[in-house]
């Protein structure tokens, strides 16, 4: 923070140097930008802090899932709305300006437009979005590992034939012992350090509704049922 800073005040004595038009006015901008943005991250930074428990966790609960369910849609309008006119602007130092600029107004915007508490919504998305991915590897991981499964079977079963000739069922032979040890290092996804089998539930419980709400594409069957470890 301090060298992004200290970045604007040369920025703004640079201004001021070379005499540009307004310059004065723009480092006053500037700087009062560069304030704003300060205390808005500022203030972000203490509401994480106050979210995360003993351990530096962050737990979510299905009233947490709740109110991102009420403000996802609204959080997509207004940063949809603020990426237009960053995507408008030509200029590097202009759009780094409008950037730190979009950063203050979102925090503002989201808090207007009812999300009080923007670092919870952030934390929550963040959980949501990896419990979700983590479920959906899972399925297709389970599903990959039956398929590899039905395949050895096949292949051991036509070993047994003679009208294969003994130098291909020696390929065979090494292609089955390849897919078994392809089979075993998948076999073992290990949980997210962060990430507890109570949230999993509930993210599984409400996964067609997520899917839904953050607009992604799911499979008629799924989510998964059965535990995942």
């Amino acid at each position: 923070m301090k060298k992004l800073i200290l970045g604007i005040i040369i920025i703004s004595i640079a201004l001021l140097a070379t005499g540009c038009c307004d310059s004065v006015e723009k480092a006053k901008d500037i700087a009062q930008t560069a304030k704003e943005t300060s205390q808005t991250i500022s203030r972000f930074s203490e509401d994480m802090a106050k979210l995360r428990d003993e351990d530096g966790g962050f737990k979510l609960t299905p009233a947490r899932l709740d109110r991102f369910f009420t403000n996802y849609p609204i959080f997509v309008e207004i940063v949809s709305a603020h990426d237009e006119r960053i995507d408008e602007i030509d200029e590097d130092f202009e759009r780094a300006m409008v950037g730190m600029e979009t950063l203050v107004k979102l925090d503002k915007d989201l808090r207007d437009a009812g999300i009080n508490n923007p670092a919870e919504f952030y934390l929550t998305m963040g959980k949501v979005s990896a419990i979700f991915f983590y479920i959906s590897s899972q399925e297709y991981l389970s599903e990959a590992q039956g398929q590899m499964a039905e395949a050895i079977e096949a292949m051991k079963e036509q070993l047994d034939s003679p009208d294969i000739p003994e130098e291909q069922k020696a390929m065979m032979r090494e292609a089955i012992a390849e897919m078994e040890a392809s089979a075993e290092e998948t076999e073992d996804t290990e949980l997210p350090d962060d990430i507890t089998q109570n949230e999993i539930e509930l993210v599984r419980r409400n996964f067609k509704r997520i899917a839904e709400t953050m607009g992604i594409e799911i499979d008629e069957d799924e989510p998964p049922a059965g535990d995942i470890s």
